[in-house]
């Protein structure tokens, strides 16, 4: 039985140390039939390791690694075998280009490019244009050249057109957006893409990234946005049902493929269905959990998710109750232009928190969106409690001073505002109220183990809350249940100050 690789993402490894692989090795073909393209999928479908396969297949320094390809499909394609290792490659990974301002991704660039002239290039320090790339003094026009710099060096030495990898490209851009410097990223980004792929040094230019470049740049300089609206690439990224199925069985977990459907299926690309490999690969490596851990720090869907909530919560509500939603689609999604409310919906495609429903017509701007899965759902959920109990907490001061002010409409009020932010799903029991009061009290609340009674304690003030839920309409309710509090119906009545009556999304309070 094969090993399952984790977080493995060098070709490579992964083949030498016959860890499993579901052969994308057409991909290559695909390849040859373009001259820019983009790649453009969301995390975890397997973009890092078909840029690291596409390098050990091309590159001329690779050549005593051409039996890596030996028993999968590409092997089979004559024409394509003509091109096996006879390129210079100039493959880099964005991927950890993650800066707080534009200063500091400039370096962070230039330490990339020194890191690889390092490991490909010997005497690069002895070739002045090369090594002028790594000195602060360069200027930032002469730095969006470098690539193309390269190139011309490497054609010259080779006698052979380049091939470039760039993978995650978009990565800089993303954090620029976030940290409000992406006019200059994007520029300078833009730029770095024309000159690359606009020199007679490159063969082949291929990215990756989870959001396309801009439409006019597109336009104009001919580049191929494949997306997953792009029917013919779907193949090459993200497991099919085939391929799920012949996984399952290797090990021996074929009964487990309709829970595998349910936790990581469910994403339709044209109309293809398809499962998110890594969270396959991470649930095969435990096959007892399902829960995969997928709250990574992507800023953008956290931030959307949470300010936006409010704009877009008969939406969310629909998403959460696993209905659909019928929204415009931008097909060119960028970090710029984010700002639009329909994008909103399209970036969480790209990213594979939302999905397209099975029935797409790949020509329409209109679709029908759904959540894919229980983990997506999950991430949903997970991202919305965090935010609901910071939203609790940032109202726990105007809270207390209504409290120890005697304001009772504001405590009611707080108290149903709360309980009515209709996005995050609640369940209307003991445990729910009695968080929510621990949130809202925070420091001076103290519990009794036996009944749900709540003790705040400010100077020589003592301050006692009494939880109750009676299921009665809330309009007849209030009267009966401040009726039983008089009558010492309800223990230790006596002592409280404040009569709290709640009724799943309502409440009554009262002084004593």
């Amino acid at each position: 039985m094969k090993k399952i690789r984790l977080n493995i993402t060098d070709f490579k490894t992964i083949i030498d140390n016959d860890y499993y692989y579901v052969d994308k090795s057409l991909l290559i073909k695909d390849v040859l039939n373009e001259k820019v393209v983009f790649y453009i999928r969301p995390k975890g479908f397997g973009k890092s390791l078909n840029m690291s396969m596409l390098y050990y297949f091309f590159s001329i320094n690779e050549s005593n690694n051409s039996y890596l390809f030996e028993q999968l499909k590409i092997s089979q394609d004559k024409k394509a075998k003509l091109h096996q290792n006879k390129y210079p490659v100039i493959a880099l990974s964005f991927k950890d280009l993650t800066a707080n301002n534009f200063n500091d991704m400039i370096i962070g660039y230039q330490n990339i490019l020194k890191t690889w002239l390092k490991n490909n290039i010997a005497n690069y320090k002895k070739e002045a244009t090369l090594y002028n790339l790594t000195t602060e003094n360069i200027s930032i026009i002469d730095l969006s050249n470098s690539l193309s710099t390269i190139s011309q060096y490497l054609k010259d030495y080779y006698h052979q057109n380049v091939i470039i990898l760039i993978d995650d490209y978009d990565t800089p851009l993303y954090f620029s957006s976030f940290n409000h410097y992406n006019d200059k990223a994007e520029q300078f980004i833009n730029n770095l893409i024309k000159h690359t792929t606009n020199n007679k040094a490159i063969f082949k230019a291929i990215f990756t990234g989870r959001t396309t470049l801009k439409y006019e740049y597109c336009y104009i300089y001919n580049y191929q946005n494949n997306t997953i609206f792009t029917p013919s690439k779907n193949i090459y990224f993200g497991f099919n049902e085939e391929e799920i199925k012949n996984l399952l069985q290797a090990y021996q977990l074929i009964s487990k493929l309709p829970d595998i459907k349910k936790y990581f299926g469910g994403y339709y690309f044209s109309n293809q269905l398809l499962y998110h490999p890594a969270w396959v690969i991470t649930y095969l490596n435990n096959p007892k959990n399902y829960e995969i851990n997928v709250i990574e720090n992507d800023f953008w869907i956290n931030d959307l998710l949470t300010t936006k909530s409010f704009l877009i919560e008969t939406e969310l509500n629909k998403l959460l109750s696993n209905r659909t939603i019928t929204k415009k689609v931008n097909q060119n999604i960028s970090f710029s232009n984010l700002t639009f409310h329909n994008n909103i919906y399209s970036y969480f495609i790209f990213n594979g928190l939302l999905t397209l429903d099975g029935s797409v017509n790949n020509y329409l701007t209109i679709q029908h969106l759904k959540l894919p899965n229980l983990t997506t759902k999950m991430q949903c959920l997970n991202i919305y409690y965090h935010w609901y109990q910071n939203y609790i907490i940032s109202k726990r001061e105007k809270f207390l001073y209504a409290l120890f002010n005697h304001e009772t409409n504001t405590i009611q009020e707080i108290f149903i505002k709360i309980m009515n932010i209709s996005f995050v799903p609640h369940v209307y029991n003991i445990d729910y109220y009695q968080g929510l009061l621990e949130l809202l009290l925070g420091p001076l609340m103290q519990k009794s183990s036996s009944q749900p009674t709540f003790v705040v304690y400010n100077r020589q003030t003592k301050y006692e809350l009494k939880l109750a839920s009676i299921y009665l309409t809330i309009c007849n309710a209030r009267d009966k249940f401040f009726n039983l509090i008089n009558n010492d119906v309800i223990n230790d009545a006596n002592n409280l100050n404040y009569e709290l009556l709640v009724y799943q999304n309502n409440c009554f309070f009262k002084e004593k």
